[in-house]
């Protein structure tokens, strides 16, 4: 009997360390695995986080997933090699912060050897992590990699939580914003609602970065001709000295819809987005009886009136997205879908050319073109164009090809409305000219297009700010008594789109 309860005293004596030993590893599988996870989570949400004032956490759903599979995967072959979980989850944190960040690392091995391809840095650069690695896990032993793992969930953890307390300001008041939008949307729905007069409609068509006459013949040498000519034919009035405030389109374009100048460059995308849902010139529009459709955010054809699904984008157009795989080792091999922006375009532009569109009377159509805005997408026949030349402002043709291509679509959408809509009032406007070549000066990239169809009459515009060629069009359609405003000289940074 001794010997049996001695042997049942061992037994769950050994029960019990294995126990403790399986703990053990159970917990340092889980800080290798935590390790691997935050490391590889951490490049998209810091984007994110850097962005929460314009983006929405759904845009990076997918990197982060792609990420964190990634980490994964690495994880997975590191053990294979080295068999411990803490250094296969350093090897695995290692490689997937030089592959998620390997267009930074190219940058720094360019600036010492600029002579340097991609398939001369991609082996360069891997196989001096790879020696990194083999060194460190060479030299971690025991309790000595474990403490890098947990040193590596503490970090990068740290930083996630403290970029993401730092960010809960913006995303907060992103959410107070988009309520006030969606009021505003509420708002509009109540105004369509309102009964005709049977007031001349109004269309204001807004082409982003359509540079003015003389910026095009100055530093284009190019004569714009076809729309000039076509624009006198038809009786419009043209502006070839105004000036608007900002060269940021959702400055100019917020002040636009306000029909002052109440926001500069610093206001957040999201305040300026809210303002213009509630601009005055739509009070307006609905106190003189009139139903507006479009909007800065949405083509005209939509019935609501702003779009919450659009992606925060850089000003050439790429979402969050789009900047990450710019920032990993596949960067080559990623180009950038620059097809749904010209079928954007083009949708819209049949919408506008089409007969339907025409209503009887007393609506107030906004098509806004992000045209011929880059992306350079199609040269001036609306042949498409490589996507390497999407940004590409020191070859001028593309923006002239692209220029000549949008000079072609307003000639279409106007020839549409004037043709079917003879009493009709036509703004055709941009925000600002071209601007990032550095030769533009700032007077020339805030000269935009202004030019006003008024029924056919004349109609002194000369030298007047797009707000101010509102309101003189508003007084003299509506009867109403607004005085011009002062133009004010905002902080010329470019801004948003």
């Amino acid at each position: 009997m001794g010997d049996e309860k001695t042997g049942q005293g061992k037994q769950k004596f050994m029960s019990g360390i294995m126990d403790d030993i399986y703990a053990i590893q159970r917990k340092k599988f889980v800080v290798s695995i935590c390790a691997v996870l935050l490391t590889s989570a951490f490049s998209p949400l810091f984007l994110y986080f850097q962005n929460a004032d314009e983006a929405r956490f759904a845009e990076i759903i997918r990197p982060i997933a792609a990420c964190l599979g990634l980490g994964l995967i690495l994880f997975i072959l590191c053990w294979m090699i080295f068999r411990v979980d803490e250094k296969a989850a350093t090897a695995a944190a290692l490689l997937v912060l030089v592959i998620e960040n390997f267009a930074l690392l190219e940058k720094v091995l360019l600036s010492v050897f600029p002579h340097l391809y991609y398939w001369h840095t991609v082996p360069i650069i891997l196989v001096a992590v790879l020696h990194l690695i083999w060194l460190l896990c060479g030299l971690f032993r025991g309790d000595l990699s474990s403490d890098v793992a947990a040193v590596l969930c503490i970090v990068f953890g740290g930083l996630i939580v403290l970029n993401g307390a730092m960010a809960m300001p913006k995303i907060a008041n992103r959410i107070h914003i988009q309520h006030e939008i969606f009021a505003a949307k509420e708002a509009e729905k109540e105004r369509n609602k309102t009964s005709g007069t049977g007031s001349p409609n109004i269309y204001l068509l807004i082409f982003d970065e359509y540079a003015n006459f003389p910026q095009m013949e100055t530093y284009y040498q190019y004569d714009n001709v076809p729309l000039r000519e076509y624009l006198e034919k038809n009786q419009f009035n043209i502006s070839y000295t105004s000036r608007n405030e900002s060269r940021s389109t959702s400055v100019v374009l917020t002040n636009l819809f306000c029909l002052d100048y109440v926001v500069d460059d610093s206001f957040s995308t999201m305040e300026r987005r809210a303002l213009r849902e509630q601009g005055m010139l739509f009070k307006i529009m609905q106190e003189n009886g009139y139903r507006t459709r479009g909007s800065f955010d949405n083509p005209p054809m939509e019935d609501d009136f702003s779009d919450d699904t659009k992606m925060a984008s850089t000003i050439s157009g790429e979402s969050m997205e789009d900047l990450i795989k710019q920032q990993s080792i596949a960067y080559p091999f990623f180009q950038r879908d620059i097809g749904k922006h010209l079928l954007t375009i083009l949708e819209l532009e049949e919408f506008m050319t089409s007969p339907e569109m025409i209503e009887k009377s007393d609506m107030m159509t906004i098509a806004y073109f992000t045209f011929p805005h880059m992306p350079f997408i199609v040269d001036e026949d609306g042949n498409s164009i490589h996507p390497s030349h999407a940004d590409d402002w020191e070859d001028k043709s593309y923006y002239l090809g692209q220029y000549k291509y949008a000079t072609k679509l307003i000639i279409r959408i106007i020839e549409n409305i004037i043709g079917n809509d003879p009493e009709a009032v036509v703004l055709l406007m941009s925000d600002h000219g071209a601007r990032s070549r550095s030769e533009f000066t700032i007077e020339m990239q805030t000269n935009p297009l202004n030019a006003v169809y008024f029924r056919g009459q004349k109609l002194d515009i000369e030298g007047l700010s797009s707000v101010n060629t509102l309101r003189t069009i508003l007084n003299r359609l509506l009867q109403l008594d607004l005085p011009m405003v002062n133009v004010p000289q905002y902080d010329f940074r470019i801004g948003e789109g």
